[in-house]
Parts: C-alpha cells; sequence; structure tokens
C-alpha cells in the first residue's frame, strides 16, 4: 500500500494556482481572484517540550536536553496583495477590518493528469485593513499607485488532494454500516486512518457480522458480539477502545426486537444492553451520552440514552409521539446538537436543555421518502439524504432548506466530509462536492467496480480526504488521496 518515490507530481510554479475566496456560502462556487498574491508566510510557533536526558558519551555519562515534542504550529500569517484596482471582493473584506472570518483557496490549475489535482485551503481567515504598498501621490509617474497589501491570519494550511477509490476487501455477507476508529494516529509509523468496524448480516444465521481490523482490511478480526444470531447489525460507532454496534432482527419497518451490543476493550469482549428490546437503526454519542435510535414500524418510533453504553434510558417527548422508525443519528458536536430521521419523512433534532435532551421536529420540503442519509458538515450545517436521489442542506440547523444539485435513481445512502468536500453514496455510484469540482456534484472518477449498492459511509476523523464505504455485497470501498503513502 505504501511506497516512497523518488518524487511525486509535475513540476509547479506560482502561476500554477489560482487564487480564490469563497461565495456567500461556503459551499457556493468560489470567488476568483485572479491577479491578487499571497506571499510572506510566516509561522507562529508554541515552544518544544525539552527535558533532560542522561547518555553516555565517550565514556563519561553526560546529561542532554532532548526535544520530547515538536514546536506546534498555532498560527500562520502571508502578506496579501491586491492588484491596481478600485475595489475587489478580497480588499472589501479587508476594509471592514476583520469583522467576519473567510476561507480562501489556492486551487491548482489544469493537471496533467486528475490525480495530481489539488487545493490549499486557508481556513477561517482574518484579513488586518489595507495600506498602500508605496507612495500613494508622487511627483514621477506610476502605474501602480492604488496597490494595496494587507496581512492575511489564518490558524493553519490544509490541503485537499484528488481522490480515488479502491476496494479493500470482498466480504461474503452483506454490509450495513463502517465506522473509523477515531484515536486513530494520522502522525504514526503506520498508514493512516487503518482502524475500522463494519457490520451486517450473518451468514447462514450464524453470529452476526461484526469485522474489526487495524490495518485497513489487510487483516480482520471477527468480533464475538453476542447478538442473536439471527440479527442484523444496523449501525456501528468506534471511538478508542469503545466500540457498539445497533442490532435489529429485520429490516426497517419489519424488525420486532433488537438492541445495543458495547465493547471497551477494542472488541475483544462484548456485552449486550440491559432493556432494550425494540430493534435499533443507528447509535452515537451526543455530550458525553450514547444515543441509540429505532423503532418497530410507522407510528413507533424510540431514542434511548445511556451514560455507560450497557443501561439505557428511553428518551421521551412530545415530538417523538407517534413517529416512525428512526433509520439513522448523526451529531453535530460544535452545536451540542443531534438529527434523526427515518420512515415517513420524519426528522427529529435534539438538543440538550436543562441537563435532559429536548427533542424537535423539523419538516424537511419536497417528499424524502425514508431518510436514508444524514451528515453533518459543520456547525448548524446537515445534509439528509432519502429516496430517489433526495438531497437537501440546511446551514441553520434545520431552520431552512436547500435543494442540493445533483440527480440519482437510487436512494442516497451515506453523506459524510465537511463543506470543503462532501462525499455522498446512491445506488453503485460515489460522488463528490468540493473545490476541486467547483462546489458542484460530480461523479467520482470510477476507478474501482463493485457488484453490490452503497449502504453507508464514514469520513475519516478529523480529515476530509479519506473516506469508507460498504455494500449490500459485502465490499469494503476506501476513498483516499492518489499522492504516495496514503
Amino acid at each position: 500500500m505504501a511506497y516512497n518515490p523518488n518524487k511525486w507530481g509535475p513540476e509547479t510554479t506560482q502561476k500554477s494556482y489560482e487564487f480564490l475566496m469563497e461565495g456567500a456560502t461556503c459551499v457556493a462556487v468560489p470567488i476568483s481572484l485572479l491577479e491578487h498574491a499571497l506571499t510572506s508566510p510566516s509561522q507562529e510557533l508554541s515552544d518544544p517540550v525539552v527535558a533532560p536526558v542522561q547518555s553516555k558519551v565517550r565514556g563519561r555519562i553526560v546529561t542532554v536536553n532532548k526535544t520530547v515534542l515538536a514546536a506546534e504550529q498555532t498560527a500562520l500569517t502571508y502578506t496579501l496583495l491586491f492588484p491596481s484596482s478600485f475595489w475587489t471582493p478580497a480588499l472589501q473584506k479587508a476594509r471592514n477590518g476583520g469583522l467576519c472570518y473567510t476561507d480562501f483557496y489556492a486551487k491548482y490549475l489544469c493537471p496533467s493528469d486528475p490525480k495530481f489535482n489539488q487545493a490549499f485551503i486557508y481556513p477561517d481567515s482574518l484579513l488586518d485593513p489595507p495600506v498602500e504598498t508605496g507612495d500613494f501621490v508622487t511627483n514621477t509617474t506610476s502605474t501602480e499607485i492604488l496597490t494595496e497589501q494587507t496581512t492575511l491570519h489564518t490558524t493553519k494550511r490544509e490541503i485537499l488532494w484528488a481522490v480515488g477509490a479502491v476496494k479493500v476487501a470482498d466480504q461474503t455477507n452483506a454490509l450495513n454500516a463502517i465506522a473509523f476508529d477515531q484515536a486513530d494516529c494520522v502522525g504514526c509509523s503506520a498508514d493512516v486512518f487503518t482502524g475500522l468496524i463494519a457490520g451486517g448480516v450473518p451468514t447462514a444465521l450464524a453470529s452476526p457480522a461484526a469485522q474489526i481490523t487495524d490495518d485497513r482490511y489487510a487483516s480482520v478480526t471477527a468480533a464475538v458480539t453476542g447478538i442473536p444470531a439471527d440479527s442484523i447489525i444496523t449501525d456501528v460507532y468506534s471511538s478508542g477502545d469503545v466500540r457498539l454496534a445497533s442490532f435489529s432482527d429485520a429490516v426497517l419497518a419489519t424488525g420486532t426486537v433488537g438492541g445495543v451490543a458495547a465493547s471497551f476493550d477494542d472488541g475483544v469482549t462484548w456485552a449486550l444492553d440491559t432493556n432494550i428490546t425494540a430493534p435499533m437503526f443507528g447509535v452515537d454519542k451526543f455530550n458525553d451520552t450514547y444515543i441509540a435510535v429505532g423503532g418497530t414500524g410507522v407510528g413507533i418510533g424510540l431514542i434511548y440514552s445511556s451514560t455507560n453504553g450497557l443501561d439505557w434510558t428511553a428518551v421521551t417527548g412530545a415530538a417523538l409521539a407517534g413517529t416512525s422508525a428512526l433509520n439513522r443519528i448523526t451529531v453535530d458536536a460544535k452545536a451540542n446538537a443531534f438529527y434523526t430521521g427515518g420512515e415517513a419523512a420524519f426528522f427529529l433534532k435534539g438538543t440538550l436543555s436543562g441537563g435532559a435532551i429536548a427533542l424537535s421536529a423539523i419538516t424537511l420540503p419536497g417528499s424524502p421518502g425514508v431518510i436514508s442519509a444524514i451528515g453533518v458538515l459543520g456547525q448548524d450545517h446537515v445534509m439528509v439524504g432519502g429516496a430517489v436521489g433526495y438531497l437537501q442542506e440546511s446551514f441553520d440547523g434545520g431552520a431552512s432548506w436547500t435543494s442540493v444539485a445533483f440527480t440519482s435513481s437510487a436512494a442516497v445512502t451515506g453523506v459524510a466530509g465537511n463543506c470543503w468536500r462532501t462525499v455522498i453514496v446512491a445506488g453503485a455510484k460515489i460522488y463528490e462536492r468540493s473545490i476541486l469540482t467547483d462546489q458542484a456534484v460530480k461523479v467520482l472518477v470510477p476507478n474501482v467496480t463493485i457488484t453490490g449498492d452503497y449502504t453507508d459511509l464514514a469520513a475519516a476523523p478529523g480529515d476530509f480526504n479519506y473516506f469508507a464505504a460498504v455494500t449490500d455485497d459485502g465490499e469494503i470501498v476506501f476513498v483516499a488521496p492518489f499522492y504516495p503513502n496514503s
């Protein structure tokens, strides 16, 4: 999987990139800032951690200071040069004097091969008030007396790489859910984002299929969960040593019993919940509390909460009364909220109120059918997928909705990522909306052949270049950058 070429990618110069600024929303077509220049980067660093270490040098024991933790980048500053014009969108931002954060981009132009496509992202940037770069009034001829400059402040520089898809495994049983290990270490010696858990339908009524890997399916451990043999794993959650799996005896709308299984030792041993008997179709963690959702069909939707993953309490509220079975749950940690939806287009938002979970119903526009995908792309930014290509998003926590330009004859079954890159799965296709596609939803160029339809999608923790998807034919597909060692 990993190799180390002498070099990779074509030669580039400053003129290989176009400078851009986000539009009206973070998913609008970016605004070109042609003739602007970004120069003179400088880092702000925290102090490295240094500790005295004794060692033997030339027969003597000496104490040397060893760096145990390198300096950490805390901020970046750049000089932004404006063209000789009275006004540009970026110049207006600078004249506003740091009143709002803006994302800026540098997009690579005309790659010789699509796999070399990439963009730099300067997130949450602030601009100082502009100043002239030279004398404004002189007694000699000047062609650039209106040229101004400012300082751009940002927390970091991200890289959005072109991604491709590769099938890393092909199991014998249908899979319904997949999750990355939230404790995966990007900076460790192993390849990045290799820990995964997947769950699905048992083979020949054997133990339900829960599969754990720490090397991206080079090897797989079949977890012994204790879930009844005739059950289906419907969703999985993974963080550190904690693994959770929701299960049902049948698919949505026809299930009658189910629950949640939990492991707190990286999937070695498992225990079943103590008091859930109904089918559960989704599980996640919300504000230090585990949440499971499910139900037994139209008119019966259920939500449970637990502080330890084993003892669960039913969540009640007027908004939940008479709801249909809930099929998905996704958490917006920054907004301290979660979203869940299921049959009959029913959609709920959960928040904390006085230490308790408060539920409110949200009416989705159009005809979503069964809610089959929910993705949180940023604070209060949520995307919802449903039947026959239904795809809507909200930038204000569900108060208003915008239809996403997207065409598919299949139900949307997975949404993940953020506003810089959103990945969508529907039927047998993977779609991408990103800076690299000018924020249009496009089919990811297929370099993988699958026989099933996608059933779930997960984004790697804290990253927008790595995704994993599973199919109803047991395939595990990894979406990752083209660059070496990815």
